[in-house]
């Protein structure tokens, strides 16, 4: 994500200010993203730079309850995509290669303690 410039500051205010709508003044934006209003103002500022226009979502472990995803797709999320570290049908990004040799490491150090 910091490749896209995206930080967690940012889409933090993106989910707040997609939830809120546009009832949501200035100040209790910066409330709810818990940074100060000159903060919330370079924020916004380069994200209007940036050209944000649509709201896509990419996360790590998908736990959505009460079908929590669809609710965000219906208030406006476009795509919505996480990594298969648990099965979902919005799994789009495969970790595998990134996790199995840390897991073989792991497995065969606590082997090696047990003999």
């Amino acid at each position: 994500m910091k490749d896209l410039g995206v930080t967690q500051a940012r889409w933090f205010t993106m989910v707040c200010l997609q939830r809120g709508g546009g009832g949501l003044t200035q100040r209790e934006l910066a409330h709810l993203v818990t940074i100060e209003n000159p903060t919330l103002v370079r924020l916004l500022d380069s994200l209007e730079e940036q050209g944000m226009e649509a709201i896509l979502c990419a996360a790590v472990h998908g736990i959505f309850a009460e079908a929590s995803d669809q609710y965000l797709l219906a208030a406006g999320l476009q795509s919505l995509v996480t990594t298969n570290t648990i099965p979902h049908s919005t799994n789009g990004i495969d970790v595998s290669e990134l996790l199995a040799p840390p897991i073989r490491h792991f497995l065969n150090q606590d082997r090696s303690k047990s003999r």
